[in-house]
């Protein structure tokens, strides 16, 4: 607004050039406009141009109205204030500032373009006045602009024929997908040229993704000597000739995914020239998720330590070198023992091959070399734990495993499906972070147990399950999961190539629900990528550390007996699934006990044929049939995960006898027992009036579980809590844990003793 400013002394002069008219700060208009805050901002758009005007009084400029004006300014002001209300209310509506902020075009350029270009006015549906700056605003219909093919990626991104705005977002992160020139500097990009980039960029991205980075490859950072050493040792192993540690007596063979073993010896490797540069911090984690990029000064250290490096040269000190940046115990064991070792004892060999042994100083040089590796092997092999630190191994029966299911499903529902994976899958910790969706397809024969959708397809072939009415339920059943070598335990425990691992119908079920759920309701992408993601709109998104829920929520299980509540991990779901099919009881005279350890190997995806010892076991057995594996699996894990049913389905198959029913169930009907000579078909267990003896041992039992919940609650405490009142009670946690399992044998005891007596009274 052009404003007209007059230098004037006096308010009479105004008065009388103007009329009547008011002039001063917001507090003093405030009782003709009525308003806690009067729209100065708003008064400066053109629109009252002619209702105000400026002038110098007391050498300050001040707004000065005509009174005859206040109300038609009071009426505009309060219309856009409601026209403002009304429009940001409209979802279909986008104010000018936030679309130029999406498109990353300035907004003065944007409004420019608006008002004297024209350039957009086909989009705009309204406009209004701003009382914060004044100014004209425009409000464009949301539909339109997104239907624009020039347009901001997050608006692109809505369109089915593209990928989710965060991996867009991510690809453009890696500069896998470019802008067309002439948009640079904006946020605007071309639907055509993009569509035409994402094939190649996805092939790309997946690449980048297993190739971890630091400016260059750790590769290109060392030598080729040293490379070339890495490869033949790799072509050793590939091929299986064994190495030997001649101090600890480990045997290590022939390994499969090379590029693993590869990536860890030369991370390796770089981190002891690292060392040796004197270079800080070098450990500490980059933006890639590897190490930082080395400034200038430290790239020029690294590479003269790097001209006269020579890994023959290791010593204990270097380990660490290595050490660094690796916090968790397990990942360190895994590192030093499975890639590091055995490349030192491959070093060792060359170096045994070289000597001349009829040279003495050959001799000499080498027991020397051979002592400071010894050295480093002894670094690197972990001491053997004291028998009183060992952990103890938890096996939960199937009730407290169905227990433990739902007591997760109500806190995480990704806890819980990993939780099944394990006690019904028999996948590991670190293992579940890497399961694809994927790996439901046979690699071999390409047959799949994935639908159009995205989802676990059951398949009657293996077991068909059928409704009321007769008919196959073709959404019921098992599926098969096809755990690659590279995605398990060291890279050398895969899934049967010919079974693969079977996944019971409860588990494929979850896994479903999920995936609908949690997965699918946010990722367009179906049927690929990971099953657990941290970002789950991307299907490339994986988990970085295994999962250590239990950890923090065990100790509320209180359901579970102390000492498994206090050692339980999810390690244990794996190894209890094991002890059910080991153990199994099956009607059937072709399953003997060396099937049901069979059946259990290709569950637990351990070495078959020789895992058990005995030579007429390992050359004289028959193999287990594809047939014999889903008949163990179906009758060891394909229980009901309902309490109840549960109960009657361990009486019926003689996994309980009717005495051992927990008292929450004890009023409810059981049926037959086949294994057992006591059983009562629809026999209701009931209390009559109780004897003395009952009576008694009910107050044993009570004074007995007064005591234990009390000890319990100790373990409940926080640590620091926890220390102060064993301090009080002169207590130690063992003593503790001591006298409720001492407790709990009480417990059982009394009980057995109840229910013997119960037995005895007449029905």
């Amino acid at each position: 607004m052009e404003e007209i400013v007059m230098k004037i002394i006096k308010w009479e002069d105004i008065e009388e050039k103007y009329g009547d008219v008011i002039s001063g700060t917001p507090k003093e208009l405030q009782k003709y406009f009525r308003k806690k805050v009067v729209p100065y901002k708003m008064l400066s758009n053109d629109i009252f141009k002619d209702m105000i005007f400026y002038a110098e009084l007391d050498h300050k400029i001040k707004v000065f109205i005509l009174k005859k004006n206040i109300e038609p300014i009071k009426e505009l002001v309060e219309f856009y204030e409601q026209k403002n209300t009304s429009l940001s209310k409209n979802k279909n509506a986008i104010l000018d500032s936030k679309l130029a902020k999406s498109w990353g075009i300035p907004l003065t350029t944007f409004i420019k373009e608006i008002e004297e270009n024209d350039k957009w006015g086909n989009l705009v549906i309204d406009k209004s006045i701003s009382p914060t700056s004044g100014r004209t605003v425009y409000y464009f219909d949301l539909n339109k602009v997104k239907a624009q093919n020039v347009n901001s990626l997050r608006f692109l991104s809505e369109r089915k024929e593209l990928p989710t705005y965060e991996i867009l977002k991510r690809l453009c992160q890696k500069d896998l997908i470019k802008q067309p020139q002439k948009y640079e500097g904006s946020l605007l990009w071309d639907y055509k040229y993009l569509l035409d980039q994402i094939p190649d960029a996805r092939n790309k991205n997946f690449e980048y993704s297993t190739r971890k980075k630091i400016g260059e490859t750790y590769e290109e950072l060392l030598n080729k000597e040293i490379n070339e050493l890495i490869e033949e040792y790799l072509s050793e192993r590939k091929d299986g000739t064994p190495l030997i540690d001649p101090w600890f007596g480990n045997k290590y063979g022939k390994i499969i995914d090379l590029s693993k073993h590869r990536d860890e010896l030369q991370r390796t490797i770089y981190k002891i020239i690292c060392q040796r540069s004197k270079i800080k911090d070098y450990e500490k984690i980059g933006s890639k998720n590897t190490y930082r990029i080395l400034n200038k000064e430290e790239s020029i250290k690294f590479d003269n330590t790097r001209q006269g490096f020579n890994i023959y040269g290791i010593d204990k000190y270097d380990i660490d070198a290595i050490r660094k940046g690796i916090t968790s115990s397990y990942s360190w064991h895994i590192t030093a023992n499975f890639f590091i070792k055995p490349f030192i004892l491959f070093l060792l060999k060359n170096m045994e091959e070289e000597i001349d042994e009829t040279v003495l100083n050959q001799i000499l040089e080498f027991n020397n070399v051979k002592k400071r590796i010894k050295r480093v092997v002894e670094k690197l092999t972990p001491q053997k734990a004291d028998p009183e630190s060992i952990r103890v191994k938890v096996y939960l029966t199937k009730d407290e495993n169905i227990q433990v299911y739902k007591f997760l499903e109500k806190r995480n529902v990704s806890f819980a499906i990993a939780w099944l994976l394990g006690s019904l899958g028999g996948i590991r910790p670190e293992e579940m972070i890497k399961i694809r969706i994927e790996y439901f397809t046979n690699p071999i024969t390409g047959e799949s147990w994935i639908d159009e959708n995205g989802l676990l397809k059951p398949d009657p072939a293996i077991k068909p399950f059928y409704k009321q009415d007769g008919t196959i339920d073709e959404n019921f059943g098992y599926v098969r999961l096809f755990m690659p070598a590279k995605a398990s335990k060291q890279g050398r425990s895969p899934s049967n190539e010919y079974f693969g691992t079977l996944i019971p119908p409860v588990l494929v079920f979850q896994i479903n629900k999920y995936l609908r759920e949690k997965i699918y309701s946010v990722c367009e992408e179906r049927g690929k990528g990971y099953l657990f993601r941290r970002v789950k709109q991307d299907p490339e998104s994986s988990l970085k550390v295994s999962m250590k829920f239990l950890y923090e929520l065990r100790g509320n299980m209180l359901f579970l007996p102390p000492t498994k509540r206090q050692w339980l991990i999810l390690k244990d779901s794996r190894r209890s699934m094991n002890n059910w099919i080991v153990n199994g009881l099956i009607k059937d005279t072709r399953i003997n006990q060396m099937k049901l350890i069979r059946a259990a190997q290709v569950q637990m995806r351990h070495k078959e044929r020789g895992m058990i010892g005995a030579t007429n076991e390992i050359k004289y057995t028959e193999s287990l049939s594809d047939e014999e594996y889903i008949k163990v699996i179906s009758e060891t894990l394909e229980y009901p995960f309902d309490r109840e049913e549960l109960i009657k389905w361990e009486i019926e198959k003689g996994y309980r006898n009717t005495d051992e029913i927990p008292q929450e169930f004890e009023n409810k009907i059981f049926t037959k027992n086949l294994y057992s000579d006591e059983f009562a078909e629809n026999k209701q267990v009931t209390s009559l009036k109780p004897s003395k003896d009952i009576l008694k041992l009910n107050k044993i039992y009570d004074l007995l579980e007064n005591r234990f919940q009390k000890l319990n609650s100790l373990l409940l405490l926080t640590n620091r809590k926890q220390k102060d009142k064993l301090i009080l009670l002169g207590y130690t946690l063992n003593d503790v844990v001591a006298e409720m399992g001492e407790l709990e044998k009480k417990l059982k005891a009394v009980k057995d003793e109840l229910n013997n007596l119960k037995k005895g009274i007449p029905s």
